[in-house]
C-alpha cells in the first residue's frame, strides 16, 4: 500500500522515478542521462538561438561548475565544442558535432518517447495547469 506523502515528499518521488526512467531511455543513444537531456535541450533550442553555459544553469537549474563538468565530459565525447563569439571574445557558444547530430536524431526521439509516457492521455489544458503550478511551486521554492 502507497503511503501518504506530503508536498515535498511526492514532488521528490517524482522526480527520482522520472531521472530513473530517463536515464535508461538515454543509455540507447549511448549517453547519460544527464547527457541526454541537455543533448536533447541543445538539438532543439539551438535551431533558434546560440546557447551558452549560463542559458543551461538557468534551463536546468544547476550550478555553473555542475554545468563545467557536464560540458567537460560531454566535449571530452567529442559531442559538443564550444566556439567564441564574434561580438564578445569572453562568450563561448555551445554548438552540437557532427559526432552529436550523428545520434541527434534517437536522443530527440526519446525524448519525445519519455514526454508521451509521462504525459499519457492527459489534455492540453491539463498539462498547461501542471506546468503552470510546477513553475510556481519552483519560484516559492527560490524565494526560501
Amino acid at each position: 500500500m502507497l503511503k501518504h506523502r506530503d508536498l515535498i515528499g511526492t514532488i521528490f518521488y517524482m522526480a527520482r522515478r522520472i531521472e530513473r526512467m530517463a536515464d535508461r531511455q538515454a543509455r540507447i543513444s549511448g549517453v547519460s542521462g544527464s547527457q541526454a537531456r541537455l543533448l536533447a535541450f541543445l538539438s532543439i533550442v539551438s535551431m533558434e538561438q546560440d546557447i551558452f553555459q549560463k542559458d543551461i544553469e538557468e534551463e536546468f537549474g544547476i550550478r555553473p561548475s555542475s554545468v563545467t563538468g557536464l560540458l567537460q565530459a560531454l566535449e571530452q565525447e567529442g559531442l559538443i565544442s564550444r566556439e567564441s563569439v564574434s561580438t564578445d571574445g569572453r562568450l563561448k557558444k555551445i554548438v552540437l558535432t557532427g559526432k552529436a547530430k550523428e545520434i541527434q536524431a534517437n536522443i530527440v526521439s526519446c525524448h519525445k518517447q519519455v514526454t508521451q509516457q509521462l504525459r499519457g492521455p492527459m489534455s492540453d489544458e491539463v498539462l498547461r495547469r501542471f506546468l503552470k503550478n510546477c513553475e510556481e511551486i519552483s519560484c516559492r521554492a527560490e524565494q526560501i
